[in-house]
């Protein structure tokens, strides 16, 4: 069977949902959710996506995001190495942690958006991982919670206030009970088929959720069709064929987010771009930059070493393992450091 195609496109909304291996778990402890968590919000950082819903289940998840820029396959494919590589270290574990491909369906803005951000946050109430009479925003690995909470509690790498006006409640404390309220009230609605909601013109939710590339109106699928068809037809590159857009145009946010935190973090460290020629090529500072363009930015280590003078991105890999040597006895790598975190929360 031919492998679906990928097709990106700016502001494009996707709900993507990926299985273990073999129906396996993929977190089995907190310290695995957590790791999931802290790996998702180091995604959307790299890639500047916005992520509306996500609920981390037992043997699988489910994520909704909008992708600014075209840049699903580099996200998506860090990500779930990432999860896997770390999951694996964790739990001395080897081998695949999930199943095949990540299933990524494409996502008309409209009802048809709002009714995938309630599927999602209803997830743990179908899998009875929560109990009704316990408060269904108590299940912790799911983006509900911050929908009910106030703003200066959520986590920053969220899209709730977007997620929130979408769905056509007031961010205020009244209407962040409503929109409780209202969810609470889907639950014993179509069995949960269609999230408690009208069903929108096209195909069924759970059809699309499970076999499905498109979510969205007669017009949406057809359009999408045809860029499908676009895809198909493209003679460019291998990339271009696989991804919908040629190497070019997806690097290009990548490009410019990681040049920005190169230029904040040699503004913090005192040091010239020109010197970065000078500078040895696993020196620390160097290092803490190369941490910054990773966690913001989804650059390949070729460019890095290649924009910070490093030789061969195996120097950038041996300049991290330096770093992280130096912080835990070196008292100015450590202030140094601090100041990069700060300036990350700047800048969040």
């Amino acid at each position: 069977m031919p492998r679906q195609v990928r097709v990106q496109y700016e502001d494009a909304i996707y709900h993507v949902m990926a299985r273990g291996n073999r129906l396996d778990s993929i977190a089995r402890t907190d310290e695995d959710r957590e790791a999931f968590e802290t790996t998702l919000e180091e995604v959307t950082g790299r890639t500047g996506w916005r992520v509306y819903a996500y609920a981390l289940m037992g043997n699988h998840y489910h994520l909704v995001f909008k992708t600014p820029e075209p840049n699903l396959v580099d996200g998506m494919t860090w990500f779930q190495n990432t999860v896997t590589k770390r999951h694996n270290a964790r739990n001395r574990l080897r081998g695949h942690l999930f199943s095949g491909r990540y299933k990524a369906v494409l996502v008309e803005e409209n009802e048809y958006l709002s009714t995938l951000i309630h599927y999602v946050h209803l997830n743990p109430v179908r899998a009875k991982l929560v109990k009704v009479a316990d408060g269904i925003e108590s299940y912790p690995w799911c983006s509900l919670v911050d929908y009910i909470r106030p703003a200066s509690k959520r986590r920053s790498w969220l899209a709730v206030e977007q997620g929130l006006a979408h769905l056509g409640y007031a961010d205020t404390a009244a209407g962040r009970r409503k929109l409780l309220a209202d969810t609470e009230g889907l639950i014993g609605k179509s069995r949960l088929v269609r999230a408690g909601m009208n069903q929108p013109e096209g195909a069924s939710l759970q059809v699309t959720v499970e076999r499905g590339w498109c979510f969205g109106s007669v017009e949406f699928r057809e359009k999408m069709s045809r860029r499908v068809s676009d895809t198909k037809a493209d003679t460019g590159t291998p990339e271009s064929k696989a991804n919908g857009y040629g190497g070019t145009q997806s690097n290009d946010h990548a490009e410019v987010a990681a040049r920005l935190w190169i230029e904040r973090g040699l503004d913090v460290l005192g040091v010239g771009k020109a010197d970065l020629e000078t500078i040895n090529k696993t020196d620390w500072r160097k290092a803490m930059i190369v941490r910054s363009v990773r966690k913001h930015s989804s650059v390949k280590l070729d460019w890095i070493a290649n924009e910070l003078h490093m030789g061969v991105r195996s120097g950038v890999t041996r300049a991290e393992q330096m770093l992280k040597i130096k912080l835990k006895s070196k008292k100015q790598v450590q202030v140094m450091w601090r100041k990069i975190e700060k300036m990350h929360q700047f800048y969040a």
